[in-house]
């Protein structure tokens, strides 16, 4: 599933609790997860921002729906890490691949598929908010998956930053 979407691919409404991806690891004790939120539209995402816009296909979710820094919003910098799981059941994984497009706001140190990193990332320094392709094709199993997604919220210790995760 893609971020910011429900069970028949239609996309959330702002604030709501995206359904498929957890927060499985939080910097920020106010919003621990498991929940993770569809960003409010407006500032950062564009037009009013510099993120890239929402839609046709998924949208930003964050540990908090208000990113807008200007506004009070965003979650405490540090890591955060986001998980889908997903079921192989019946299939061959040694045929198994994903790809799609990826964003952050921050740095995606790692992307980690069943424990063991892949080897992608999104530097802090990089273009980070525009959407990216990504694939992978090993580490799969059969049966449950799960697909970490590891986000550095960077900025100040203890200040709000702006954090969050696409992926379609």
């Amino acid at each position: 599933f893609n971020t910011g979407r429900d069970a028949s691919g239609t996309l959330l409404a702002d604030g709501v609790v995206d359904p498929h991806f957890k927060l499985i690891a939080s910097a920020d004790e106010l919003f621990p997860g498991p929940d993770t939120l569809v960003v409010f539209e407006g500032a950062p995402i564009s037009p009013a921002g510099n993120w890239a816009a929402n839609g046709p296909d998924s949208r930003w979710i964050a540990p908090s729906a208000n990113q807008d820094t200007t506004l009070d919003g965003g979650n405490l910098a540090g890591s955060y890490t986001y998980r889908i799981t997903f079921d192989l059941s019946g299939l061959d994984p040694a045929t198994t691949g994903l790809t799609g497009n990826w964003a952050v706001n921050g740095a995606m140190p790692d992307v980690i598929l069943n424990g063991k990193s892949t080897g992608l990332q999104i530097g802090p320094f990089e273009p980070a908010r525009a959407l990216r392709p990504f694939s992978i094709d090993s580490g799969f199993t059969s049966g449950l998956n799960t697909l970490d997604f590891v986000v550095s919220a960077t900025g100040t210790a203890g200040a709000l930053s702006a954090t969050a995760l696409r992926v379609e």
